[in-house]
């Protein structure tokens, strides 16, 4: 009886000791995966280059096209060169030659601080952008387009803005209803005759 208590104790404390052991690796194993959150994107640079290559300035070293871009990351172009980082289903930004930004995204947004230059965002729908310069000044954007100077870029093109079309739309407007009302007014004067009424 006593041996069978013995197995018995045993055969639990094996068990148990067998428990933790998968216990132990299945945490060490999950621990040692990859995080999936963590944001990339890729550097495409496009220009001229006295060597030959194109490249941009990541982390103060020379990149080229295909580069790793991980968040939190600083950008900077040449006078001839242009680049581009692709964030996957977030959107992508193009800098402009002679800029340099601090780029981070994550989740459904992007932030980018510009020191100099120009950048556009090309985000997709519901992806937040928010654009600052160095003092930490939030900059507004046209159709995209970021200047580190704060100032609006014209993307117009020579067309006629929303605001001056309804503005033409108003007075034009304003001078139909006016001939109309000179002329309904000016119908009926005296001029007009006697009135008749009818005959019953």
């Amino acid at each position: 009886m006593q041996n069978k208590k013995s197995f018995l104790g045993l055969r639990n404390l094996m068990v148990l000791s067998l428990m933790l052991a998968v216990f132990a690796s299945t945490s060490l194993f999950v621990s040692a995966t990859p995080d999936k959150n963590v944001s990339m994107g890729e550097l495409i640079v496009s220009g001229n280059s006295s060597d030959g290559a194109a490249f941009a300035m990541l982390n103060g070293e020379k990149a080229l096209s295909g580069r790793t871009f991980f968040s939190s990351g600083t950008i900077a172009t040449t006078d001839s060169n242009s680049a581009t980082v692709k964030m996957g289903d977030l959107g992508s930004i193009e800098i402009a030659p002679k800029s340099a930004l601090n780029l981070s995204f994550g989740e459904n947004s992007i932030n980018a601080t510009l020191a100099n230059g120009t950048v556009k965002v090309l985000n997709n729908a519901g992806v937040k952008v928010v654009v600052t310069d160095a003092a930490g000044a939030e900059l507004s954007g046209n159709n995209g387009l970021y200047n580190a100077s704060g100032a609006k870029q014209d993307d117009d093109d020579g067309k006629v803005s929303d605001g001056s079309q309804a503005a033409l739309i108003a007075v034009f407007a304003g001078v139909v209803g006016g001939t109309i009302i000179y002329l309904l007014l000016r119908d009926t004067g005296d001029d007009l005759g006697p009135t008749v009424s009818p005959v019953r």
